[in-house]
């Protein structure tokens, strides 16, 4: 029987595959599957990944004839998966000694659809921490919600373990080449899918900063286009799977913020301001954001000329998203 598939997508990670697949083949609990999806890698990393598959019969390995993605990898991973309890990987992280056993125990014990857990944020250079899922609010899918929209759980597919028959009976959004929140928006999905979720409180997982990797680049105009639509779909999605739509508004304004200060155009967050209409006023925006973010937000909104140069270096972006 097995226990657990392991989804693995494979892009341009050579440096790093050989570490996660060691992290894996290595775990305590052995009966698993370990599904790796070669999205046309113009490197190396598959010659790893087939030196590891010929001594080790639990490999599965797809190959994609074009690079698609990661929403789309994965979808190819999940869609053949035999396992009980599905993870997910990425190539460049790695998981951390008997986790399986760890996750694989708890989600059994507790009959749950998903069981979250922490991860170790390990970057390049400098100090690491310690981020540690919880679920303040419940565990029912609406208690699910609260908790990721307060921030009490990070919306990462990585270190949780998930029942496979989520995946099985509903289908989610899968857009080629969506390399910006293509988690994101898959996490939210299936927590719309569940009836319960339980927490582990400790680390599985090690998450690592890498310079070649995409979310360590300045992102280009047609990649913060993408996050836009897919902030917007969200959005429009979400007040239909979950009721609190004064919390929605609350993390819509705050997002808002965000991405002013990031740097975003005026003009690519126009759809955003729309969606949020009416409820941008200066009582609502002060009340959520206080009265130095506020006063940015305002003049971002009302284009006071000098605005924008308030975000114009790093320490400066820093400072006003920690005000």
């Amino acid at each position: 029987m097995i226990k657990i598939s392991v989804l693995i997508p494979v892009y341009n990670t050579a440096k790093f595959i050989r570490r996660c697949l060691d992290s894996i083949v290595s775990q305590s609990l052995k009966e698993i599957e370990i599904i790796v999806v070669n999205d046309a890698t113009p490197d190396n990393a598959m010659e790893i990944v087939r030196e590891f598959a010929a001594n080790d019969s639990r490999f599965v390995i797809i190959d994609k004839k074009k690079n698609e993605g990661l929403m789309c990898t994965r979808k190819d991973g999940y869609s053949i998966a035999k396992g009980e309890y599905i993870l997910f990987c990425d190539s460049d992280d790695y998981y951390l000694p008997g986790s399986f056993s760890m996750l694989y125990d708890k989600i059994v014990e507790t009959n749950a659809d998903i069981v979250v857990s922490g991860y170790r944020y390990i970057p390049v250079k400098g100090q690491g921490y310690e981020q540690i899922s919880k679920l303040p609010f419940g565990n029912n899918r609406d208690a699910a919600f609260e908790s990721l929209l307060r921030k009490k759980i990070p919306h990462n597919l990585f270190a949780n373990i998930y029942r496979r028959t989520l995946f099985e009976n509903h289908t989610y959004t899968c857009k080629p080449n969506c390399t910006n929140g293509e988690d994101f928006i898959l996490f939210y999905e299936i927590i719309s899918n569940i009836k319960t979720i339980e927490a582990l409180n400790t680390p599985t997982y090690a998450y690592c900063q890498n310079k070649e990797s995409a979310t360590n680049a300045s992102l280009s105009k047609s990649a913060m286009k993408c996050i836009i639509d897919n902030r917007v779909n969200w959005y429009e999605w979400l007040p239909k799977a979950y009721s609190n739509h004064h919390l929605i508004e609350e993390n819509m304004i705050n997002d808002l913020y965000l991405k002013f200060v990031a740097g975003y155009d005026r003009s690519m967050l126009e759809s955003i301001i729309t969606s949020l209409g009416e409820s941008l006023t200066r009582s609502r925006i002060f009340s959520i954001l206080g009265p130095l973010k506020g006063l940015v937000m305002l003049s971002f909104l009302k284009n006071i000329p000098g605005c924008r140069v308030l975000c114009s270096n790093h320490i400066t972006r820093l400072i006003l998203t920690r005000i």
